[in-house]
């Protein structure tokens, strides 16, 4: 199999399994069975994070290693790999953070104002966290607040409780969708959060 289209297959596939996790997750909040399948989704999620990365490193070993350059890019713990290594596990590692950050941070939302969020909230953080990555998740609650105040805005009754989550998971597909277009990476390069 050529290393560019197993590539692309892996984050096409990845993408497809996301998205559908994402749309199961506004239909399950819709349906008021969110709390039943919130766990077994953020499971999903993750596994498809750890797969799709280690996958991503495994096509990476086998390009190098039908290279002609290959005893020199694979041998030595200062080796182009290894290295490349190293900043995969910093990536993971850093999106791994994120969404505990996330997760605590709804978490403690939830503690001291119950008012606001609902039980699943800090799991539903910690998913879009590890989804849209450290340079999207500034646009991702950006765009959820404004869809959720727009929602208020157009629905004129401001006495009934709002969710955030269906407008959290709804920016979370756009921006996710948005990433595929390279007009996005330019606009997030512009913002230097890239």
């Amino acid at each position: 199999m050529d290393i560019r289209l197993g590539t692309e297959l892996n984050y096409w596939i990845c993408f497809g399994i996301v998205s559908i996790v994402l749309v199961l997750l506004i239909y399950f909040w819709k349906e008021n069975l969110l709390k039943r399948f919130i766990r077994y989704a953020f499971g999903v999620i993750l596994a498809v994070f750890l797969i799709k990365n280690t996958v991503s490193l495994f096509l990476l070993y086998l390009a190098i290693k039908k290279s002609s350059l290959a005893t020199y890019l694979l041998s030595g713990s200062n080796s182009f790999f290894v290295n490349h290594l190293v900043i995969a596990a910093e990536s993971v590692g850093e999106v791994l953070i994120l969404a505990v950050i996330l997760y605590l941070a709804g978490w403690s939302l939830l503690r001291y104002k119950k008012s606001l969020v609902e039980k699943e909230f800090p799991l539903i953080l910690a998913s879009i966290g590890i989804i849209t990555g450290i340079s999207n998740i500034l646009p991702v609650i950006l765009l959820g607040l404004f869809l959720a105040i727009l929602w208020q805005i157009i629905r004129a009754r401001k006495q009934d409780k709002i969710s955030l989550i269906p407008f959290l998971l709804f920016a979370t597909i756009t921006v996710n969708i948005l990433n595929v277009f390279p007009f996005y990476q330019k606009f997030l390069e512009n913002l230097h959060l890239v």
